[in-house]
């Protein structure tokens, strides 16, 4: 607790370096105004590095809901939801003894599922962040081996949950509707040999809820029809190369899968139509920019775009439309670039539309949590940056 002087200036001297080392313990970070000279005392939540423990798989400790309004976001303690267009923290979900390994929220963030550690349990939120589900996912995970994912289908009426070897369909209560086994060597992208994880952002519901997406490890896109239990594969001649993400547009009509190494450079994006042909391909010179990548993607609300982290707006074709400066200078240092952007595009009630990208990464260590947001032809919109 710190007190405000009654003077016109403060006799005590604060080593803010000092202050912030001591205070990381707690999970709090003080912080005065800048532009006042008493000190306006403020405490913001603290997020602890993301990638300490989860070996720069980020994109397992993220989610952003399918209208791109709301972004969550896991520490070792919490899990937070926050609003990107005010900087609202909607939900703060503490962690179990475990902690949480993964997020999904449904649109307009109605519904927020939780998976802990090693396949433990999912806990599932409402909008007024009241638990109204929670059950045991040992018999759909396999914790000795993997952590396991989830994410919403059908507007957050089921859950998808899976892990390196099986994927299930099942109710807020559990109750498993369907199930598809892998064959070995062909299931869901894996992080690191030493985070036994999956991909959670290389596998996505279709708009209506029919067919899911399923980056593998052996470089395929498989199409999971939760109707007839069949799969459907989208061979690629570049299937030797890792899938980070995969996301359908917006109307349904594409599904577009971002290639990567090191879940960090991307290598291209494949384009695909709803029957399953391939339509485009985005190669790497199109996609990233010196010294920042785009490791991730998101859908333009007509379905004509696609924006990447590294800042470029381009159409299915891979022809540039636009490019946002990313580049951050933190006080007294080099010009440099956030490692890890990840790109919302909405649109709200009255047509207005904002893209909003969420630096996740923490290369960087205090860039971790800022927040860049533009209107999509390019005039820099009021942020709100939230944790560290």
């Amino acid at each position: 607790i710190a007190t405000i002087s009654e003077r016109e200036s403060p006799e005590t001297v604060v080593d803010w370096p000092q202050l912030r080392r001591a205070t990381e313990f707690a999970g709090l970070v003080a912080a005065p105004e800048k532009t006042s000279e008493l000190w306006q005392w403020q405490i913001r939540p603290w997020l602890p590095q993301l990638t300490q423990h989860s070996h720069g798989l980020t994109e397992n400790r993220i989610a952003i809901d399918p209208t791109d309004k709301y972004f969550a976001v896991i520490s070792q303690y919490d899990c937070k939801i926050i609003e990107l267009s005010s900087g609202t923290v909607t939900h703060t979900i503490p962690s179990p003894g475990t902690r949480w390994c993964g997020v999904t929220l449904a649109a307009g963030c109605k519904r927020v599922a939780l998976l802990s550690e090693y396949g433990g349990f999912i806990e599932i939120r409402d909008l007024c962040n009241r638990i109204i589900a929670q059950w045991d996912a040992s018999q759909l995970i396999d914790g000795t081996a993997n952590h396991g994912s989830l994410t919403w289908i059908n507007d957050g009426q089921q859950l998808v949950v899976w892990d390196d070897r099986r994927a299930s369909v099942v109710d807020i209560r559990g109750k498993v509707q369907t199930s598809i086994e892998f064959d070995p060597g062909t299931g869901p992208a894996q992080g690191p040999p030493n985070l036994p994880m999956p991909v959670q952002r290389a596998v996505e519901s279709e708009p209506n809820g029919e067919r899911v997406a399923f980056g593998c490890r052996d470089g395929n896109v498989r199409l999971w029809d939760t109707q007839t239990n069949t799969l459907q594969v989208l061979r690629s001649e570049r299937g030797n190369e890792s899938i980070s993400a995969v996301h359908w547009s917006p109307d349904g009509r594409f599904l577009a899968a971002l290639r990567a190494q090191q879940w960090i450079y991307g290598t291209a994006i494949e384009v695909w139509n709803r029957q399953g042909s391939l339509h485009s391909t985005i190669p790497a010179e199109q996609l990233n920019v010196d010294d920042q990548y785009a490791s991730e993607f998101a859908w333009s609300p007509d379905s004509r775009s696609l924006v990447l982290g590294s800042g470029k707006v381009v159409d299915i074709q891979g022809n540039l439309q636009r490019e946002f400066d990313l580049r951050v200078e933190p006080a007294g240092e080099k010009r440099r670039i956030t490692s890890v952007w990840i790109p919302a595009w909405s649109i709200d009630q009255g047509g207005s539309q904002r893209i909003d990208f969420v630096a996740t990464g923490d290369t960087y260590g205090l860039q971790c949590g800022r927040v860049q947001s533009f209107t999509p032809t390019g005039r820099a919109l009021p942020s709100s940056p939230f944790g560290n």
